[in-house]
């Protein structure tokens, strides 16, 4: 096809190539012009050869060691939450617990799990935040009217 635009053309007095863009087509021939200098093979060698060994290698990326949140507070926790490593169904809670911490060490921590104690990796390990209990608020005052409606003040 680019042979056919860049061919001279008898009947227009240029190529085709040269009515629609007003030059003639570079074409992939014409784009390195033959040296006049002979160089000779073994010394082109000899400087490739040193080239490349001048050349050093990129560090390699390391994308398969992925690093593991791990939250300031499992060191303070008094309860925490266990993934479950397994395939699970849909809608399928991916922790279980809380769990009370037992005793804290660097990896892993030994959590009481259904009257046992089990040694649980931290990787697998989330702190559980837990409320204390509420004490239960004294009852309001309540005030009999002469009329015997029941009146409650809030204190």
């Amino acid at each position: 096809m680019l042979g056919l635009r860049a061919a001279f053309r008898t009947d227009f007095g240029c190529s085709v190539a040269e009515l629609v863009y007003g030059q003639a087509l570079r074409l992939p021939g014409d784009y390195f012009e033959a040296t006049s200098q002979q160089t000779n093979r073994s010394e082109f060698a000899e400087k490739l050869r040193n080239t490349m060994g001048k050349l050093k290698p990129t560090p390699p990326n390391h994308h398969a060691k992925p690093t593991i949140f791990m939250s300031p507070e499992l060191s303070t926790c008094t309860h925490v939450f266990i993934r479950i490593d397994a395939v699970k169904k849909p809608l399928v809670q991916p922790c279980e617990g809380p769990f009370k911490v037992i005793l804290r060490h660097a990896k892993y921590m030994d959590v009481f799990i259904n009257s046992k104690v089990q040694r649980i990796s931290i990787d697998r390990i989330k702190p559980a935040f837990i409320c204390d209990e509420e004490k239960p608020k004294p009852a309001p005052k309540t005030k009999v009217t002469q009329s015997g409606h029941r009146v409650r003040f809030l204190v």
